[in-house]
């Protein structure tokens, strides 16, 4: 049985673009598979291997493309890189309240990876991206856009940054400035920082707010492209809250997918993971007042989660996170899963800050129904119990007290005439 440390299914895409990524252990090496879901999405797999050798040119002596090699028709493996994600790095630097830092750890990569040519529209553009109004001479392309060149799919080793992963790469010219505004949008960590931060990125690149906006078009057309639906009439009428897939550690990157919902676009992030060790997860994350829930999604299926720790910060004061879930019952801090997918809801309460650490026990063994429906059938026998030794307590007390108001009665004065009276009337009576 092969030991699965991460997998990912794609399946909410179009059926040409549905896939599954899986990173497994093999012989205590660590490898890194994507395969397609049908049959439909076999040429898209396939086409990754092509894509390798269309992005070169963006590599120098910092920047390297990790290797991709073809398994099986439909089925490839990329090579694995044992690294930190520069996801990973900025929001370590934002958490720490070091913008100054993280700001010219981006821009660093962005000049590392700057195009020289001037983009230009072209048909196959405007089919995927839309008919966008816009100076095209106000922004920068390579003939081979890589649309997935997002902080999350870098890897850094050995001062080395390696693009771990090129899915979508377009064989015609994409703005690069709205690939940089992907990675900005895409990230939790940044999104949830205002846009102060994020402004002054936009303007060392000379995106202006009226461009923003045509990004977040084309941002839409592309994911209406890739789901084949219409992203705005899906989630146009969902509150705006975060759902975090815990579906096991990505290693490569050190992160969990989030999807966030608002009223306008469905967007998926990225939320970074601290000192994740085997099955205990450790979540660290701001939060604004613009966030009403976060929606921890746990990809496991059937499980038993136990909240180690789950608190908010508001200023200087720290609280008990308010959770809800959609589990079969509780005891304590456990939670007890049987259902395919299992959530837990934390709710801010004006927080500035959450942290919260689960342990996740039992996943993937195909035992963990019965498990469960034992420990609850045990659960209710000692609730039962419980409830029937209070009603046993009470008679107790109730006797008990009968008891000592008789011995009361006794020891007072009256009542022993009253008792020799009747051993009297008694005895008359007999004669």
């Amino acid at each position: 049985m092969e030991n699965v440390l991460y997998a990912k299914f794609s399946s909410e895409r179009r059926k040409e673009f549905q896939i599954s990524t899986k990173i497994v252990l093999e012989n205590e090496q660590k490898h890194l598979y994507k395969f397609a879901l049908n049959e439909k999405a076999i040429s898209h797999i396939n086409s990754i291997i092509k894509n390798e050798q269309k992005i070169k040119e963006i590599e120098n002596n910092r920047v390297k493309i990790v290797k991709a090699a073809k398994i099986n028709d439909g089925q490839i493996e990329l090579e694995y890189i044992e690294g930190i994600s520069l996801d990973n790095i900025i929001a370590e630097k934002l958490c720490n309240n070091e913008e100054a830092e993280a700001l010219d750890i981006i821009i660093q990569f962005i000049n590392l990876i700057k195009p020289q040519k001037k983009f230009k529209f072209s048909e196959e553009f405007k089919k995927i991206f839309g008919e966008i109004n816009f100076n095209e001479e106000n922004f920068l392309a390579n003939d081979i856009s890589n649309v997935d060149l997002l902080f999350g799919n870098v890897i850094i080793k050995d001062d080395i940054y390696y693009i771990s992963d090129y899915e979508w790469v377009f064989d015609f010219q994409v703005p690069f400035e709205y690939i940089i505004f992907r990675s900005l949008e895409l990230n939790t960590e940044i999104s949830i920082m205002g846009l102060d931060f994020k402004n002054k990125i936009y303007t060392q690149l000379g995106i202006e707010d009226n461009i923003i906006e045509k990004f977040y078009i084309m941002e839409e057309n592309f994911q209406n492209y890739v789901s084949g639906k219409k992203i705005l009439d899906i989630y146009s009428s969902k509150k705006e809250s975060f759902a975090v897939p815990i579906n096991g550690i990505d290693i490569s990157k050190n992160v969990y997918t989030i999807e966030t919902y608002s009223n306008l676009i469905n967007y998926k992030n990225k939320l970074n993971i601290y000192n994740s060790i085997d099955d205990i997860i450790n979540l660290n994350f701001n939060v604004n007042e613009s966030i009403e829930k976060l929606i921890l999604l746990i990809k496991n299926g059937p499980c038993i989660c136990k909240i180690e720790k789950c608190l908010g910060k508001r200023k200087n004061d720290f609280s008990n996170v308010e959770i809800e879930s959609n589990s079969e019952f509780s005891i304590s801090d456990n939670y007890y899963f049987s259902n395919l997918e299992p959530e837990l809801h934390l709710k801010n309460d004006n927080f500035e800050f959450i942290e919260i650490k689960i342990r996740i026990y039992y996943y993937n063994t195909g035992l963990i129904g019965q498990y469960i429906e034992k420990i609850k059938e045990s659960n209710d026998l000692s609730n039962d119990l419980s409830v029937k030794n209070i009603i046993i307590d009470d008679y107790e007390r109730r006797i008990s007290d009968y008891e000592r108001t008789i011995a009361e009665i006794r020891r007072k004065r009256w009542f022993g005439i009253y008792h020799m009276l009747s051993d009297i009337k008694n005895k008359l009576f007999k004669n």
